[in-house]
């Protein structure tokens, strides 16, 4: 008796040590109806990176509706009734939220409802990169042509009045009429005429120093348009005396009388186009030995145009300047500026005497500036004597209008 005894407490023992069952191997028809709760899928915020088929996983971050995942094959999860993804990435269908979460896989979308509309679409985001997210949707670019408005759904894309600017050449083609516009403003302003043009563009500008139009009319040559069509300057044919000629009695008088060191320019108009080599002048005295005489023109912004330099001819009489390059002039405002490394040479004016002090004194009548001296000098020495590239400041002085005469 003691023997069955014991074996019945054994067997007792065992049982109740038994507190897992594998379902798999030791169950079967398993009914969990009456279970007060189940939970048969394994769960996580994120979806695990290895998966074999078969397996479903819970993702407690993912949005109602779209949490539940299968393995349908080897690493590849895919939510249930939705597309497939790869490794933690997986593919969701959009969801409207209040706001986003915190977290997303790549691919995610969401309609946000609390999203600022700045463009069209921005309600939509996408998940690009893990818990990152970026909206979607249009605005305008930096062109100005378009412009997109959200102030209302749906959002709507439209031309603006600006044109967009283009990095190649434009091509017009038909017919573009102008006439209803409320102002146009078709050349290009400048305050001096550029150095470089090319004649087959015909292109334009419009010179606002001298209120002049001006086309390419030949490589690098701008033209006034509608100039008065003068006489055609060439050699030994033709001349111009910005100043008319000195009377039988004009006596040269010294140049720099102030010994300032400065040079002195006077304005003129040339009427028409003309092409010119050389300037003559009546020395009373040359410069001294190795010293230069240096006659330029500049425009009506006081830049050097032409220049040439005359070295101590000495003695008395006419002298004839060649310019170092062409002078090209347009009809327009242009000055003559005239300098001395000798302070002793004398050069005969247009007018003589008392009258030519008062015809300086007339020119820069008020505040007017037509005789001047510069605050930049020239430079250099004999041969080399040169004006500046420009004027600098213009200060109005009574100097005397030196008569010379300009040759092609």
């Amino acid at each position: 008796m003691r023997l069955i005894f014991s074996s019945s407490l054994i067997f007792v023992a065992a049982g109740w040590a038994q507190t897992q069952v594998d379902l798999r191997t030791q169950s079967r028809n398993v009914d969990f109806s009456k279970a007060a709760t189940t939970k048969p899928a394994k769960t996580g915020t994120v979806l695990p990176a290895a998966c074999s088929a078969g397996e479903i996983f819970f993702n407690l971050s993912a949005p109602s509706g779209a949490a539940l995942y299968n393995c349908q094959a080897t690493n590849v999860w895919s939510v249930a009734g939705g597309g497939a993804g790869s490794g933690s990435s997986g593919s969701i269908p959009t969801v409207t939220v209040g706001s986003l979460p915190g977290t997303c896989n790549i691919g995610d979308v969401r309609f946000a409802t609390d999203a600022a509309v700045n463009g069209g679409g921005y309600y939509l985001y996408f998940c690009k990169a893990a818990n990152t997210w970026t909206q979607f949707g249009y605005e305008a670019g930096a062109s100005g042509a378009l412009a997109a408005n959200c102030s209302s759904v749906p959002c709507t894309i439209d031309t603006t009045n600006a044109v967009p600017l283009k990095v190649s050449a434009n091509t017009w083609l038909g017919a573009n009429d102008f006439s209803g516009a409320s102002q146009t403003e078709p050349f290009r302003l400048v305050t001096a005429d550029p150095a470089t043009c090319v004649s087959t563009s015909r292109e334009f500008i419009f010179n606002i120093a001298t209120n002049m139009l001006k086309t390419c009319a030949a490589q690098n040559t701008w033209v006034a348009v509608g100039a008065i069509a003068g006489p055609v300057l060439s050699a030994g044919q033709g001349y111009f005396a910005p100043y008319g000629f000195p009377g039988e009695n004009n006596t040269a008088i010294v140049w720099n009388s102030d010994n300032t060191g400065a040079f002195a320019c006077t304005q003129f108009a040339a009427p028409y186009a003309m092409t010119l080599n050389k300037a003559g002048v009546i020395l009373g005295t040359g410069p001294g030995a190795g010293k230069g005489l240096i006659i330029g023109y500049m425009d009506a912004n006081m830049n050097t145009l032409a220049q040439g330099t005359l070295v101590a001819p000495g003695g008395s009489g006419n002298a004839v300047v060649t310019f170092r390059s062409s002078l090209v002039l347009q009809p327009g405002i242009y000055y003559q500026c005239i300098g001395s490394e000798d302070a002793n040479t004398t050069l005969v004016p247009a007018m003589s005497g008392a009258i030519a002090a008062g015809f300086s004194n007339t020119l820069n009548y008020g505040s007017e500036k037509r005789v001047v001296v510069c605050s930049n000098s020239p430079s250099g020495t004999g041969a080399g004597y040169a004006l500046p590239a420009s004027c600098g400041t213009a200060t109005a002085k009574q100097y005397p209008v030196i008569s010379t005469v300009l040759l092609p």
